[in-house]
């Protein structure tokens, strides 16, 4: 498991070291793995480099591996967020899970969740 913003930081460290792995290979790395579950999807700035990076993971994977995307964002916001070609080739053959149970971490506070 991997939050995206760990994804997003180990690409960009591609970009500023000459010595270390190349972009290629960390999105290698990522693409190779049986399984990989990308949390908190949403929670990062969604600028154009985002996107891109998270795209050629998304794509890399999409021809021979599952992935899961774990998010509290709508549909809508994470399509947006990952942009249309990313989003299109999370949803071909997969299926959506849609968890619509009050935030265990509000559990017993005055918010979302709590006991009456």
């Amino acid at each position: 498991q991997a939050m995206v913003w760990e994804v997003i930081a180990r690409i960009r460290a591609t970009w500023r070291n000459g010595d270390g792995p190349s972009e290629s290979a960390v999105i290698g790395a990522f693409a190779a793995v049986d399984l990989l579950i990308l949390d908190e999807v949403g929670k990062q700035h969604g600028s154009p480099s985002e996107r891109l990076s998270l795209f050629r993971v998304i794509d890399s994977r999409y021809r021979a591996r599952p992935t899961i995307l774990l998010s509290n964002e709508t549909l809508t916001d994470l399509e947006k967020y990952l942009g249309s070609a990313a989003f299109d080739r999370i949803c071909h053959q997969g299926t959506l899970l849609h968890c619509q149970w009050p935030s265990f971490r509000r559990k017993g506070t005055q918010g979302e969740g709590a006991e009456p």
